[in-house]
């Protein structure tokens, strides 16, 4: 980013333009590694944006559907880390009806064979693991058991710089 930014600064300088620069900070969620370990078997997936860390060991309840109220309603996820589809409801709405259920844990399989990613748009008091559909869907197949969600995250903030470049005597100058 130094690179560019002195980059930008000398090439804007050189074609006769003014420049200064703008710092500005942001929020910045970083998956450091995440999976769920299930009868011995690691199966890596990304924790969703938002995310708490943690690393609970308890019994996978799959949870019929895709996450709704209703469809928690129908199983026992208390103290238990909770194994939803995607589809139909906000990733957050899935977490929170898991949270209000009692699970430890949530794991959201992708209704396709790809990747998911994506992010809660708020936070939960659990961990949020996503997995693709190749990945995740034999764990559906799951009868009672056991497994450890490892859900490593951290959130920081980065610091940037805009540069701002105007031609001389320019009082109203447009961004581009």
């Amino acid at each position: 980013m130094e690179q560019a930014r002195a980059y930008l600064i000398e090439q804007y300088t050189r074609a006769g333009y003014e420049t200064r620069t703008q710092t500005f900070t942001y929020p910045k969620f970083e998956d450091l590694g995440s999976h769920i370990t299930v009868n011995g078997q690691i199966i890596n997936g990304r924790a969703l944006s938002g995310s708490t860390a943690g690393k609970p060991s308890a019994r996978l309840v799959v949870v019929p559907n895709v996450g709704q109220r209703s469809d928690f309603a129908t199983v026992d996820v208390r103290g238990a880390i909770a194994l939803v589809r995607r589809g139909e409801i906000p990733f957050l709405q899935k977490a929170q009806n898991a949270v209000e259920a009692g699970a430890v844990g949530v794991v959201i399989v992708n209704n396709e064979p790809g990747e998911l990613y994506g992010t809660l748009g708020d936070e939960v008091q659990i961990p949020v693991l996503a997995l693709s559909g190749k990945a995740g869907n034999s764990l559906f197949e799951s009868q009672r058991s056991h497994a450890t969600l490892a859900v490593n995250t951290r959130q920081r903030t980065v610091t940037g710089t805009n540069v701002i470049a105007h031609l001389p005597d320019v009082t109203q100058p447009r961004v581009v």
